[in-house]
């Protein structure tokens, strides 16, 4: 050692160190040493994902108590204001977190706007034509109609509808649940749908707010005031839990019900402004719009499917009716469905088939095809839109209420360009309702006999064709004047 140069002793001690070091064993840390973990949000694809999941609600009946403790949006959420956007990812949901309120509770006074609504205000424009009975028979007449007749069915319709409320404030296909009827009105003749809650209840809905009838509604028009308020907290409650999706569960509907749901909520609210329906109104538009086939743009029966004609006008009602009340409509949304009416059209756009184009005239996806194009971009000079409705006119009212339904709007938005077509059209069709609805008896103000066949009778049964019976009779006044009046007050268009 003593004839060991400094330097080697030195690395020799350090070796030995460091082995001596490499044994010691270090105990773990306690549990409660405080282990951090970096939690990163999901991305957005993966929220859009999450927003689609198909949620199955329970098809359990839930009492009266149970169904006014809705998740609707309390009185202190912000309506927020139409906002044009040009970015996809300002696609996320409403948000699902809201107090728990019961819509019947308040009964304030009413902030029904139905006066002065429309988008651009006036009692002619938007839902204004539905302020008052005077208002209805002053348009119903401009029409060409007879206004005690027609105000008459429709009154009638909606006391039909009333008698067969479930207890827990919607609708159901299966007249053997209703305690009013139990079973009277027999069911639809396939039993596809019968747990089809969310649409058996707006359809019900649908033709009560096309007549004025709110949950808030003063006058004249607060006689189904308790009926509409039940039936908005069952739907509001449904698209909350489902966070967005409106249907669910077996026989529980599809992309169809989501369509007809979004409408309800959508003019529900614009209707009353009511704070509290902001957010199942727009959660429910906003599952439409997620739902949308990113590639061909249009809408089928479960969220992103390859469109169909049909399908697709229901969606495109829902946007323009959540568009009048001041919702959020994504125009990337609006755009897309060009593409998908593109596709399925014929004879330069004055035909549409069902999901592709149709080698033979088909009335009803026409009517479908050529109303959500006025919906959406095409204006009164369009040559395509004129010789279709004209097509449409010549063929005359249809016992197939669908067509029907969707003729009388696309003739009457083009009653101006087309007044004869419109005139003999609109005559046929209301003596062919008015006289066709029941009179006396249990059933009296529904239709089905005489209307079985054509789309969905089979499967909606009596509120079905009761439903687009009614708001047929309804196109005078429902939305106002025709899109393509020429007016002073300035008309809703879906597009600006």
């Amino acid at each position: 050692m003593k004839q060991a140069p400094a330097w080697l002793v030195s690395m020799l001690l350090h070796v030995v160190v460091l082995l001596s070091l490499a044994l010691v064993v270090t105990p773990p840390p306690p549990d409660h040493a405080g282990i951090k973990t970096i939690d990163s949000p999901p991305t957005e694809a993966l929220k859009e994902v999450e927003e689609l999941q198909v949620v199955d609600l329970p098809d359990d009946q839930k009492s009266v108590e149970e169904v006014q403790d809705v998740a609707v949006a309390p009185d202190s959420v912000a309506v927020e204001s139409v906002e044009v956007v040009s970015d996809a990812s300002d696609l996320a949901a409403a948000q699902m977190s809201v107090e728990v309120t019961d819509i019947s509770t308040d009964i304030s006074m009413s902030t029904d706007l139905l006066k002065t609504v429309g988008k651009s205000g006036g009692t002619k424009t938007g839902f204004g034509g539905r302020s008052s009975a005077a208002s209805q028979k002053e348009m119903i007449k401009a029409g060409g109609g007879n206004p005690e007749e027609i105000i008459v069915a429709v009154e009638t319709s909606c006391d039909w509808f009333k008698r067969h409320q479930m207890p827990d404030g919607g609708w159901s296909f299966d007249f053997r649940q209703c305690p009013g009827c139990m079973g009277k009105c027999k069911n639809p003749e396939a039993d596809s749908f019968l747990n089809d809650r969310a649409a058996a209840t707006a359809l019900a809905l649908l033709p009560m707010l096309g007549q004025g009838f709110t949950h808030k509604a003063q006058g004249e028009k607060a006689k189904y005031r308790q009926q509409v308020d039940a039936g908005l907290a069952f739907l509001a409650q449904r698209v909350m839990a489902g966070k967005g999706q409106a249907y669910g569960g077996a026989k529980g509907g599809n992309m169809y019900s989501q369509g007809i749901t979004g409408i309800v909520l959508s003019e529900a609210y614009g209707m009353t402004k009511d704070p509290r329906l902001a957010a199942p109104a727009q959660a429910a538009i906003d599952f439409i719009m997620l739902a949308q086939d990113p590639v061909g743009g249009g809408w089928r029966y479960t969220p992103r499917q390859p469109g169909d004609t049909s399908a697709v006008c229901w969606q495109v009602m829902a946007l323009k009716s959540a568009n009048m009340s001041g919702l959020r409509v994504d125009p990337l949304v609006v755009k897309k469905i060009s593409t998908f009416l593109d596709f399925v059209q014929s004879d330069d756009g004055a035909a549409y088939g069902y999901a592709d184009p149709s080698k033979t005239f088909r009335p009803a996806l026409t009517s479908a095809g050529l109303l959500c194009r006025m919906f959406t971009e095409w204006k009164k000079s369009n040559e395509a839109l004129i010789r279709g409705a004209k097509k449409l006119a010549k063929g005359g009212p249809s016992k197939d209420m669908y067509t029907s339904y969707y003729a009388t709007q696309v003739l009457y938005h083009v009653k101006q360009q087309l007044p004869k077509e419109w005139d003999d059209w609109q005559k046929k069709m209301s003596a062919m309702l008015v006289k066709a609805q029941i009179t006396a008896g249990h059933q009296a103000g529904s239709y089905y006999e005489g209307f079985e066949s054509g789309h969905a009778p089979h499967a909606g049964g009596r509120i079905y064709v009761t439903s687009m019976a009614t708001m047929t009779l309804e196109v005078y006044f429902k939305h106002g004047l025709p899109l393509y009046q020429d007016v002073k007050e300035p008309t809703d268009d879906f597009v600006e």
